[in-house]
């Protein structure tokens, strides 16, 4: 079990809301808590719309602000100077705030083709990361470039340093987002659906890059996904997203083997079992994710949860954490029947 000195990041009542027009100021995320302590990978799972790309994203400062209100800590612990920075205080635009994002924490966005210039050639993208953050000649970023692109497994990395992102396939361009996020040395990499949209080879190979690279750089890794496969490939920790709230935290295999929060549940039930007959429906979770607008009293899980009891699961109350055994909890008020 890791120990309070190995914290690299670690974010507290962090909330998250957006002024709308015609409806207000709009929460999206309401009170996270969540640690990551150094060379770790962490899972944060849950379904589209539960609030795990806003909250990546807040980490980098990378919401508009101030359409965007944020509130809370994300205290990230540096290994020079030993004492915490509060992220949430650096001003945007601020050198402090620049210096840190690519350099320290760095972010593999969802969409490879939509993150990456179709202007710029891949070796300019990737440059120009390393001449922002560390001192050196232009001729010296070329070469870091090229060897970082070769590290990442992109063949003749010279070559595709020239070349611009339509040229690459899908799984090479994903290659080259990961050379522009590590090609600094960062000690946190959040990897927001690094997989989305690869086939099942490349999938693969993506994972296992960044395996390697994890325990080659000592790195710590937020990997945010809805594929529960990938997390029992891959993490250690995994958090349980759900309407903007983390509603379940446990290491993998107690979470696999115990889910205490019905949701979780639910997602594991959900998932494929090799030799399940043909004619057997897959389940589902009922329902669907509510809007931001209409999030029921108590347990926002409540309306689509078989357990739901009226008059406690719809309760005015804050839902309560119930531990269920070291580093493992749940957010539920049934959590011991799960």
């Amino acid at each position: 079990m890791s120990n309070e000195s190995d914290i690299l990041l670690q974010i507290k009542d962090l909330k998250i809301s957006f002024h709308v027009f015609g409806a207000g100021l709009i929460p999206v995320v309401h009170g996270v808590d969540l640690t990551i302590h150094r060379g770790e990978m962490v899972g944060l799972v849950g379904e589209s719309g539960s609030g795990k790309s806003v909250t990546a994203m807040s980490i980098m400062r990378l919401l508009e602000e101030p359409t965007a209100v944020l509130s809370g800590e994300i205290l990230y612990y540096g290994e020079k100077s030993g004492q915490a920075v509060d992220i949430m205080k650096l001003r945007q635009g601020s050198k402090s705030l620049r210096a840190l994002r690519g350099n320290d924490i760095a972010m593999i966005f969802q969409e490879p083709m939509r993150a990456l210039s179709p202007v710029f050639t891949v070796g300019h993208q990737v440059a120009e990361a390393v001449r922002l953050h560390r001192n050196v000649t232009k001729k010296e970023a070329r070469q870091i470039s090229i060897d970082m692109l070769g590290t990442v497994g992109i063949p003749d990395p010279e070559r595709r340093f020239r070349e611009h992102p339509h040229e690459l396939s899908g799984g090479q361009r994903q290659r080259v987002m990961i050379a522009i996020a590590l090609v600094c040395q960062p000690q946190l990499l959040i990897a927001d659906e690094p997989t989305t949209a690869l086939d099942v080879t490349i999938q693969a190979q993506i994972l296992e890059l960044m395996n390697d690279l994890q325990k080659k750089l000592n790195l710590a890794i937020m990997l945010i996904t809805h594929d529960l496969g990938i997390v029992a490939q891959t993490c250690s920790r995994v958090n349980v997203m759900y309407m903007g709230k983390i509603v379940e935290s446990a290491g993998v295999e107690p979470l696999f083997a115990t889910p205490k929060h019905p949701y979780t549940h639910g997602l594991l039930q959900s998932v494929p079992v090799p030799g399940r007959g043909h004619r057997q429906k897959l389940f589902a979770i009922k329902g669907t994710v509510p809007e931001p607008l209409d999030i029921p009293p108590g347990c926002a899980f409540g309306p689509r949860c078989e357990l739901f009891q009226t008059g406690m699961c719809d309760s005015d109350k804050p839902v309560p954490i119930t531990p269920v055994a070291d580093g493992h909890w749940a957010r539920c008020y049934r959590a011991e029947e799960v």
